[in-house]
């Protein structure tokens, strides 16, 4: 454990918390608890929907904002933006001399606002814009993030994520799949996810390519997401598409670790985790830029990036990236491996977390 004078004590709020099945609620869970294991820091989680607090100890009671206030927080962070509950809150804690910051996990992102715009256009001008300017600063989860933030001007900090703390490096790799398996998993999301991308890049691609791939898709979602997905599947000319349920714990870690390639054709995000669950089970991966995953792929050469405004080009780069990982995968999958090596550990985050709310917190005194 680390030791500091700067004790600083957190609350985590969130609309709903459900441990560890979700990559926010991954990220808040594995935080908190590397927090907790700092003796600097105490991070406490309350979730407005259920009325819910969770101890540093894992323990949940039933709590109002009363009983999160009677904590006697140094700092209140909120994860996600569009949530009106949020600024009564905010307001209160306004009131008790009590700073706050935001942590919008990729939702002020200007590709974000093309969906539901109208809705996000009025959230803003209403509260949201005015609620975040009085925050002491905005969390972003890398710089890439920052930079296409809608608000890139309020003080901020990175706080970026790693592999969840349930997922392993697994080194030991399996012979090529024949056909190629290329993974798609998380939430079935057509416009934030983007799967009509993936379709339609599919029906694209070369015959000769189509016939040597098989692609599978794990994930939960809304039920007329799942009908519109199986819809247009059975609708377009693509390879073998195969369409399951969604996947936790040691099933989705033999779900990595069993393909060959994984596909996030995201329009936009934070910063996704499974890219980084696919590099620690030694895929390579292909992403769009709205994954915000640019960087980290350049700099390791673990994988492909298709680039926003070249999109007649994606079935070409697509079959290309096969092709490429077809000739040389040992090479693509040791990068993956180095490039999983190479992350943070959620001990250095918390480290990276406790200096910046500390800075925030002192601003306030």
């Amino acid at each position: 454990m680390e030791t500091d004078s700067e004790y600083v004590k957190i609350v985590h709020i969130t609309s709903k918390h459900m441990g560890r099945k979700g990559g926010i609620h991954q990220v808040i869970q594995d935080l908190s608890d590397a927090q907790n294991c700092r003796d600097d820091s105490e991070a406490w989680i309350y979730e407005t929907l259920k009325h819910r607090l969770i101890a540093p100890n894992g323990d949940m009671t039933a709590a109002n904002v009363k009983s999160m206030l009677a904590l006697q927080p140094d700092l209140v962070v909120f994860h996600a933006v569009y949530i009106p509950s949020f600024i009564g809150i905010a307001s209160i804690l306004k009131r008790e001399g009590i700073p706050y910051a935001v942590e919008p996990h990729g939702s002020l992102n200007r590709r974000a606002l093309a969906k539901s715009p109208w809705k996000k256009r009025i959230a803003h001008i209403l509260w949201v814009d005015r609620w975040i300017k009085k925050a002491k600063g905005v969390v972003y989860l890398c710089e890439e993030e920052r930079d296409i933030s809608r608000m890139p001007g309020l003080d901020y900090a990175i706080v970026p994520n790693t592999i969840p703390s349930d997922f392993r490096i697994y080194s030991n790799q399996h012979p090529v799949n024949k056909p190629i398996q290329l993974l798609s998993l998380g939430r079935i999301d057509h416009f934030n996810k983007g799967f009509d991308r993936l379709l339609a890049i599919l029906q694209a691609m070369p015959e000769e390519i189509k016939s040597k791939i098989e692609v599978l898709i794990y994930g939960k979602g809304l039920q007329k997401e799942f009908d519109r997905l199986e819809a247009q599947i059975a609708e377009i000319h693509a390879p073998k598409i195969r369409f399951f349920g969604p996947v936790y714990g040691e099933e989705k870690c033999s779900v990595f670790r069993n393909a060959d390639l994984f596909v996030m054709l995201s329009r936009y995000e934070g910063l996704p985790l499974t890219p980084y669950e696919a590099a620690a089970s030694g895929l390579p991966v292909v992403v769009t830029e709205g994954t915000n995953r640019r960087t980290w792929v350049e700099a390791n050469n673990n994988g492909w990036v298709l680039y926003d405004g070249q999109e007649e080009l994606w079935p070409q780069q697509l079959a290309a990236a096969i092709e490429a990982y077809q000739k040389a995968p040992v090479r693509y999958r040791k990068n993956a491996l180095r490039a999983a090596n190479d992350l943070p550990t959620w001990e250095e985050i918390a480290k990276i977390s406790h200096d910046a709310y500390r800075d925030w917190i002192q601003m306030s005194e």
